[in-house]
């Protein structure tokens, strides 16, 4: 396995034409930050230094100086590579939106939003970005990903995000739990049972901050991974969890389990779609994002 990704030789060659963070970061449509952060990295993974700082201007080593030529060779290359998989295809190639689907695995609505957005620009392609566990906006700023769908708040000052719609989390149990007869459910409610989780990252603008930091406690969780192995084990009896209710109104509607309101009042969340401030297809991911937006508010969603 290769210790720098692609987006490493594209920030040391983009260094190595223009000596500065932030230019570099603008010709690659990223932030400075994220420039910086990625060129720090690839010292870190080589264990070698990169480049040296004079003045304002940043300067690559010999080390640097050699990645940066050899990156030259390999995304030229890769660029007549793909250039050669559709040798029909029109010299200019379709725009290609890599998209982050944070918290949760099953997003089973979007690729029927992808289809209907096709219809009216049929150049436009969609890809899925698989992201660690905990990484949500970093994906974005470091160019990982072009468009997110984030949870709550986006607290970041180069993030633009958009709200898209608004759902409810539930707690889903098997249907012959006691609690399926409850009106709804407290906090206190899941200590009882093993918590069955996607992942054991308290997750901003999720259960973790909407529930169990208020209440001051914690249920023990076990950790599925995904979130169909999610409401697989909930179904099997292992235990009880928390999802949005678009993601398991397919598996209530089939009898596969029950879903129950959190608190007297419900426990509302806001999904955004999220993206870089300084991208340079910013308009046309803005565009995207409206779409989206409108998209969700028809019949269509969440079904």
């Amino acid at each position: 396995m290769t210790k720098l990704d692609l987006r490493h030789f594209q920030a040391i060659l983009a260094l190595r034409d223009h000596n500065t963070t932030v230019a570099a970061a603008t010709h690659l449509g990223l932030s400075q930050s994220a420039i910086s952060h990625q060129l720090k990295e690839a010292e870190r993974r080589l264990g070698c230094k990169l480049f040296n700082r004079s003045g304002r201007l940043l300067h690559l080593t010999t080390s640097g100086e050699s990645i940066a030529s050899s990156a030259e060779r390999i995304l030229a290359e890769i660029a007549r590579l793909e250039r050669g998989l559709n040798p029909g295809a029109k010299a200019e190639p379709n725009q290609v939106i890599r998209i982050a689907t944070f918290a949760y695995s099953a997003f089973r609505w979007l690729p029927a939003f992808f289809k209907d957005i096709q219809r009216d620009t049929p150049g436009l392609e969609f890809e899925f970005v698989s992201t660690a566990t905990g990484a949500r906006i970093e994906v974005i700023e470091c160019g990982q990903a072009d468009l997110g769908i984030v949870a709550g708040d986006v607290a970041a000052d180069e993030i633009h995000a958009i709200e898209i719609f608004s759902d409810d989390l539930v707690c889903i149990l098997p249907k012959a739990h006691p609690l399926a007869k409850k009106a709804y459910v407290t906090a206190e409610d899941f200590m009882a049972d093993p918590f069955i989780t996607y992942s054991m990252y308290g997750e901003a603008g999720l259960e973790e901050e909407l529930l169990w930091s208020k209440a001051g406690i914690r249920p023990r969780l076990v950790n599925a991974g995904h979130t169909d192995a999610v409401i697989e084990m909930v179904k099997a009896g292992f235990g009880l969890s928390i999802l949005s209710r678009w993601a398991v109104d397919a598996a209530c509607t089939e009898g596969e389990v029950e879903s129950v309101p959190i608190t007297s009042t419900g426990l509302s969340i806001q999904w955004s779609a999220a993206y870089r401030k300084s991208h340079p297809e910013f308009e046309a991911l803005t565009q995207i994002a409206m779409s989206l937006r409108n998209w969700c508010a028809t019949a269509r969603f969440p079904k």
